[in-house]
């Protein structure tokens, strides 16, 4: 009777695979930056380094941010396996009030996660 069992239960249920999917899974060295501004004729710079922690290929489709006081740039797009490449990035505090400002920078990549946030936070005073 085992032995029926042993047959039937896989053929009604399935087998379950072996084989897991090879996956990218990206890490950021820093998820939140805080900047404070003295001077709004100085441009702050920064970066913040992207790995890939997972066996799968990472393919960064974009880099985007969301204001034109703000811009990045990636360094490459494809990683392997503990791969890294920096995102540099600038804001630009000129003509902005005192106070402090939220700017974001959105990395699009082929990862469970719809996008990946850097967060600036921007004290001017």
């Amino acid at each position: 009777m085992v032995s029926l069992l042993a047959i039937l239960l896989p053929a009604v249920f399935g087998v379950p695979s072996c084989r897991t999917e090879k996956k990218p899974d990206l890490r950021l060295s820093a998820y939140t930056w805080e900047i404070d501004v003295d001077d709004s004729n100085r441009l702050y710079e920064g970066s913040t380094v992207i790995s890939n922690e997972g066996k799968g290929v990472l393919k960064i489709d974009y880099v985007n941010t969301g204001c034109s006081c703000t811009n990045a740039v990636l360094s490459k797009q494809e990683l392997k396996y503990r791969d890294t490449t920096a995102v540099r990035f600038s804001y630009n505090p000129r003509g902005k009030r005192p106070g402090t400002h939220e700017e974001f920078i959105v990395i699009k990549a082929n990862t469970d996660t719809m996008v990946h946030l850097i967060k600036l936070v921007i004290n001017i005073k």
